[in-house]
């Protein structure tokens, strides 16, 4: 997400065959405050979102691909 092309969600899924990468409600409510833009299956971070990508990152990630 660093990268200014954001990432395609749909090729990261594919390729590690994991079903759901991103919490969609944390991209919506992020999305609504200017911080990332979605379109289609790429996800990428505004400018705005880059300044706090690390905590940007721990709402957007799945849960269940946060191990404890």
């Amino acid at each position: 997400l660093r990268l200014g092309e954001g990432v395609d969600l749909a090729a990261l899924a594919a390729r590690f065959a994991l079903p759901r990468l991103v919490d969609d409600a944390a991209i919506t409510r992020l999305a609504a405050l200017g911080l990332v833009q979605r379109s289609g299956a790429r996800l990428q971070v505004t400018d705005q979102g880059m300044g706090v990508l690390d905590a940007l990152l721990a709402q957007v990630v799945a849960d269940e691909l946060v191990s404890a």
